[in-house]
């Protein structure tokens, strides 16, 4: 037990072999949930430093991007996520999607968005608007893993 033995991120065992009941497989499955988070903050960051204003990067998840917001006068360039919906082909649909800059904003779109009176509006609304044709457009671009 006195092994001064170092621990590779790398060595640890997959999730399926996390066992509440063993105390160092908890250290380790907590040790790597830690590395993936701290890897995604890392590309967040670089895509933050390095990325152009205003460029949008596709996720894993359809129809979610991230979206670098330039400097201000009165705040810095940050990240923000944009919900676009995509076609067929994983083509953005809008011009500009929802944009969201905090987990306040999103849980008002959420409650904004799960009101039935809304949900029912849009469902009116499609019986009266007339039959749109869908275009389709092909884009290619790295996909940020989430």
């Amino acid at each position: 037990m006195g092994s001064s033995r170092e621990l590779s991120l790398d060595a640890l065992p997959s999730l399926e072999w996390y066992t509440p009941n063993c105390p160092h497989k908890k250290y380790e499955y907590q040790a790597r949930s830690l590395s993936i988070a701290m890897s995604a903050e890392d590309k967040l960051s670089d895509f933050l430093s390095k990325s152009r204003d205003w460029e949008r990067r596709p996720t894993n998840i359809p129809g979610i991007f991230l979206l670098k917001l330039p400097s201000s006068r009165s705040r810095h360039a940050s990240i923000a996520i944009e919900i676009n919906p995509v076609d067929a082909t994983g083509a953005v649909t809008k011009k500009r999607g929802i944009v969201i800059r905090s987990t306040l904003e999103l849980d008002q779109f959420n409650s904004i968005l799960a009101d039935q009176k809304l949900i029912e509006l849009a469902r009116r609304i499609d019986k009266v608007n007339p039959k749109q044709k869908e275009e389709s457009t092909t884009t290619g671009s790295d996909v940020f893993e989430i």
